[in-house]
């Protein structure tokens, strides 16, 4: 099969990256050297958020959330005050199994009926809600969200198509309270994780992590 260069491609000087790789590399080493001053705490959380990926096998996208983290775990250790225990991300995740066999609300195909879509969003909405009030969360300055989902067959899966639903969800935790606001000073929402067998599936579920 002959594949065409694009015309960036064609000028590009052959061993020269190219400016993604570079951002990626910049991003990768910025990420490992916070890495590298942040206490064990801190790393065990990332190692959950993650799902024991390690940093070099992460894309632009997630390597600038992870750069967030890791630049608030150091800035709180920074200016914790003299005499006083570094400020240390705290290690606790609680986790939401939700009641669906799979995510309600997908961006992929057709989004449905709007009376429909509005009312499946209020469910999933105030299912994060009675969840987090459930298991009384108290309220946290910042967590970072991952919504799980475990097909039950290995099929091709896009997991951005799931984003809708772990908003709602988002959504309905600021209604209870466990962040004053559903924006990035207080939430950080990784892509959604998709689990083939033998993780046992369907189904379907949200971690909150707080750092």
């Amino acid at each position: 099969m002959i594949t065409h260069a694009s015309p960036e491609q064609a000028n590009q000087p052959a061993g020269v990256p190219s400016v993604d790789e570079v951002v990626v590399a910049a991003l990768l080493a910025a990420c490992q050297d916070l890495h590298a001053r942040c206490g064990e705490s801190t790393q065990k959380m990332l190692r959950r958020v993650l799902c024991g990926k390690p940093l070099d096998q992460l894309g632009e996208h997630q390597l600038r959330k992870a750069y967030g983290l890791l630049r608030r775990a150091v800035t709180k250790t920074h200016t914790a005050a003299p005499g006083t225990q570094p400020a240390e991300l705290e290690d606790i995740t609680y986790t939401l199994e939700l009641p669906w066999p799979r995510p309600p609300l997908s961006r992929n195909g057709s989004r449905g009926h709007p009376i429909a879509r509005s009312k499946t969003v209020k469910a999933v909405r105030k299912a994060g809600w009675a969840l987090a009030r459930e298991q009384k969360i108290p309220q946290h300055d910042h967590i970072v969200v991952r919504l799980h989902y475990a097909p039950g067959r290995r099929q091709p899966q896009d997991p951005m198509n799931w984003t809708d639903t772990s908003k709602a969800l988002i959504d309905g935790l600021r209604d209870a309270g466990v962040v004053v606001d559903d924006n990035t000073e207080h939430v950080t929402e990784w892509e959604p994780e998709i689990l083939f067998p033998p993780e046992p599936g369907p189904r379907c579920w949200l971690t909150i992590t707080v750092a």
